[in-house]
């Protein structure tokens, strides 16, 4: 095949040669000055990675090709096609329950429940990250939101803040008040809540000024 043949250092304690190469001695003889193979092997080696991929898929092939495939023992059959079925069963009653449990309109609800922070924010947010973890990527800050509005342990308060303040209908003043008396509250929240609350009520406070006469 023409692979680069690697020197090795030869040690006091000889190398274990396969027997298949001493037993295709005649049929492949070695040409090399030590006369045999299993005393090549000793100062020479040559590595399957040496080839090339479709070389050392040929070769495997090769290899293979005088062998049967192999059958399991009967056990081994007989306990895959029992796994094979409970999972087919399990995946299907599954499937089943969680169609008449009405999942799909449960799950469309919930997600369009959750007041979520808008592109600045989260731009902001990445920012922050990047600041404090250079090697972030922008998705942990995005996958940290989604854990807070869906199961942090302020993710009840933060959602209740955000949709608060979207909702709000009152004067600027009353909104600044509001945020002044949750300030024990907000310490509970974590940065990224913290900002993203803040630049919401920032956001809302410049839109009633601009809609009060």
């Amino acid at each position: 095949m023409g692979l680069e043949v690697e020197p090795v250092e030869e040690k006091d304690k000889r190398k274990p040669v396969a027997d298949y190469i001493v037993e295709q001695e005649a049929e492949h003889p070695c040409e090399e000055p030590e006369g045999d193979w299993a005393e090549w092997l000793q100062t020479h080696r040559v590595e399957l990675n040496a080839m090339t991929t479709p070389q050392f898929i040929a070769w495997l092939d090769g290899k293979m090709v005088a062998y049967d495939k192999l059958i399991p023992p009967g056990a081994v059959i007989e306990a895959e096609l029992g796994k094979s079925i409970e999972a087919k069963v399990r995946a299907d009653i599954t499937a089943r329950i969680l169609r008449d449990a009405g999942l799909e309109n449960q799950a469309t609800a919930t997600i369009a429940a959750i007041a979520k922070p808008g592109a600045a924010v989260l731009a902001e947010g990445i920012r922050r990250l990047f600041g404090r973890k250079p090697d972030s990527e922008w998705r942990d800050h995005v996958e940290a939101i989604a854990r807070e509005l869906t199961d942090g342990p302020s993710s009840s308060s933060y959602k209740a803040a955000l949709k608060f303040i979207a909702d709000f209908k009152g004067s600027p003043g009353a909104l600044f008040d509001w945020w002044r008396s949750k300030r024990a509250e907000w310490a509970s929240l974590t940065v990224e809540q913290q900002t993203a609350v803040s630049h919401a009520c920032n956001t809302r406070f410049k839109q009633l000024l601009e809609q009060d006469p």
